[in-house]
Order: C-alpha cells, then structure tokens, then sequence
C-alpha cells in the first residue's frame, strides 16, 4: 500500500519533508538505540521520526 502512494505522490513527498528524501530502516536505529538504553525515564511519549514533515505541516 505504502509503495503505490510512494509511487503516485513521491514529488509531493520530497518537497513536504525537510530532509527531501524518504525514510528508510536505517532512519529508526537510533530512536531503536535510544529506546533501548537510555530510556528508562521516558514515559508515555510519542517519537516521530518522518524527517521534518510533521514541522512543514
């Protein structure tokens, strides 16, 4: 499902981002990292990780 939106609307994408490129697996080892060692403090939270389109929106 993914694919085919990628597919249609990849421009519209690219431009909303403020990386200006798409995520990838690699894009959540970090967040995965940090979740895993340093988070024993964090609670009820919400991390996203979309390269800057929720700050263009």
């Amino acid at each position: 499902m993914s694919k085919v939106v990628i597919e249609r609307r990849n421009d519209y994408l690219l431009n909303a981002t403020s990386l200006q490129r798409l995520g990838s697996e690699n894009d959540l080892k970090g967040v995965a990292l940090f979740l895993a060692s340093a988070s024993n403090y964090v609670t009820g939270d919400t991390i996203v990780v979309d390269g800057g389109m929720a700050a263009m929106i």
